[in-house]
């Protein structure tokens, strides 16, 4: 439903801004029939292009931001203990951390009855993956400077 409306604002965006592009003058060739001038018609159209991608741009930003959220741990217990309570038939549950180097939220899908860990989203080696990148890159910067 949400994407339906966001391409429909981006449809509507790119009527108007088509009906605010200039368009194309016309001028007659010798025989008095008219001819559109080939530059003018390319620039409106890149114009009208150009517009059309603004536009799309603006919606695209407004859809992301408006659902962009803070995730507070009060909001991620309440989701973790009401996914819990769906899978107890399953003899799941789920657990979550923040990974300390790089401050993602990891949740871990766990058998109830054995302990065992089945999955980690994201695998806890990614993220440590990821940091140490992010610190090498870092000292690139450093070393740079």
């Amino acid at each position: 439903m949400e994407v339906d409306s966001l391409k429909k604002l981006a449809v509507s965006n790119y009527q108007a801004a088509a009906q605010t592009a200039p368009t194309p003058k016309l001028s007659e060739t010798s025989e008095g029939q008219p001819m559109v001038r080939v530059k003018e018609h390319r620039e409106a159209g890149d114009m009208a292009e150009h517009h059309r991608k603004a536009a799309e741009k603006s919606a695209m930003d407004k859809y992301f931001s408006e659902r962009e959220q803070a995730v507070t741990e009060s909001m991620l217990s309440t989701a973790i203990a009401s996914a819990n309570k769906r899978l107890i038939a399953s003899s799941r549950k789920l657990e979550y951390r923040v990974h300390e180097e790089t401050n993602r939220i990891m949740v871990k899908i766990i058998d109830s009855d054995t302990d065992e860990v089945i999955r980690e989203i994201p695998p806890e080696k990614t993220l440590d993956i990821f940091a140490k990148v992010l610190e090498l890159a870092g000292l690139l910067v450093d070393e740079k400077r």
